[in-house]
């Protein structure tokens, strides 16, 4: 399953976790289904690789307003650019300690999760908790 494989892409964008930045910073409005596998040997001429069927449909009702996006994505990607930092480490000054704490033993995430490691409604719950998201 490398990077040139399309199923894998479609598998990273169907993906409850762990979750990437592309995915979540659309998921509070659309949700992604990796709908059916398709095997290389269904195309002809046969490509080198399986593909994926992903489905893409849109939220009703949306978990965000559309005017919270800019700022939700901020804050998604502003914990994404930090690596490996844990949630509680790379937003600590938009987070309040406590209320991580809080969020993470509600939701059942461990203290020192990842950003990988959140779903979309973590993060919808974690944007709340901002009071939206930093400003650059």
């Amino acid at each position: 399953m490398g990077s040139q494989d399309p199923i894998h892409g479609a598998r990273k964008r169907a993906a409850v976790s762990p979750s990437t930045l592309l995915t979540l910073g659309w998921a509070p409005w659309w949700e992604f289904v990796l709908a059916r596998r398709i095997g290389r040997l269904g195309f002809e001429p046969a490509p080198s690789v399986d593909a994926g069927l992903l489905v893409v449909t849109r939220r009703e009702p949306a978990l965000l307003p559309a005017a919270d996006r800019g700022g939700y994505v901020r804050l998604v990607r502003r914990a994404f650019e930090r690596g490996s930092w844990p949630v509680r480490r790379s937003l600590r000054d938009v987070v309040p300690p406590l209320a991580w704490k809080r969020m993470a033993r509600e939701r059942g995430l461990e203290v020192d999760a990842t950003p990988r490691d959140l779903d979309v409604f973590d993060w919808v719950a974690l944007f709340g908790l901002s009071g939206g998201a930093p400003r650059r």
